[in-house]
């Protein structure tokens, strides 16, 4: 992803929760022996919080995690640490079998990239993920375990252009109107399959209060009757 990879430890796991992803993480001060503690410490936590019936991670012990399999490390600052200065977060394509998204992504606000798209996600999507500013790109399409109780936090994502909610379930949640509106760089919007209706979106709006810059926008899928709204 070009500069969005800034840090000098990169982790490639092929085979968590028993499929395949790409996960980016920290540096470490020496590429061949050892790496920073606490970055060492981090990625010990993150094993023993993933299931790894292949045995992807058999190599993670010891001291020296610049040597671990999936990891190489280079020079970068000793004090970033504990993954908090991701900058691109891709976990599509794995199963994590109706499990909620944690609420520590909300930690990571260095985030301009995150995509937990056909990742088998379920329960409520965490109200967290609003912390994330600097987020750009957010994609949680096609989780359809995967459901919002409120869409409020949409509303500190004041950098998105990008967000996909296809086959999410929208249909309890209030204030699903908000990401016509509260997001003022947003380009591409896709609410397909969400379980929405004219009345759930609030499309009797004003036009003027309608985000101007879409330029996607994908509704299919859902339950409106009548006339198409005036905004269009």
């Amino acid at each position: 992803m070009g500069n969005q990879w800034v840090f000098g430890l990169h982790l490639v796991l092929l085979s968590m929760f028993l499929v395949s992803t790409k996960y980016t993480c920290l540096g470490a001060q020496n590429s061949t022996r050892s790496c920073h503690e606490r970055e060492r410490l981090a990625l010990l936590k993150f094993k023993q919080s993933v299931i790894d019936d292949f045995e992807v991670l058999s190599s993670w012990v010891g001291i020296g995690c610049c040597s671990w399999k999936g990891v190489r490390c280079d020079k970068v600052n000793p004090y970033l640490a504990q993954l908090r200065h991701l900058q691109h977060l891709d976990l599509s394509g794995n199963n994590f079998y109706g499990s909620q998204i944690p609420k520590f992504i909300g930690f990571f606000k260095q985030l301009s990239n995150l995509n937990l798209s056909y990742a088998y996600f379920g329960g409520i999507i965490p109200h967290h993920i609003g912390n994330l500013s600097n987020l750009k790109v957010l994609d949680l399409g096609s989780n359809d375990m995967l459901n919002a109780n409120d869409m409020a936090w949409v509303s500190g994502l004041s950098s998105l252009e990008h967000i996909g909610l296809s086959d999410v379930d929208l249909s309890q949640a209030n204030n699903d109107d908000m990401a016509f509106y509260m997001i003022p760089s947003l380009t591409y919007l896709s609410l397909r399959g969400c379980g929405v209706s004219s009345s759930d979106l609030g499309l009797h709006l004003n036009s003027c209060k309608i985000t101007p810059t879409i330029e996607h926008l994908n509704l299919r899928s859902n339950y409106f009757e009548g006339q198409l709204p005036h905004f269009f």
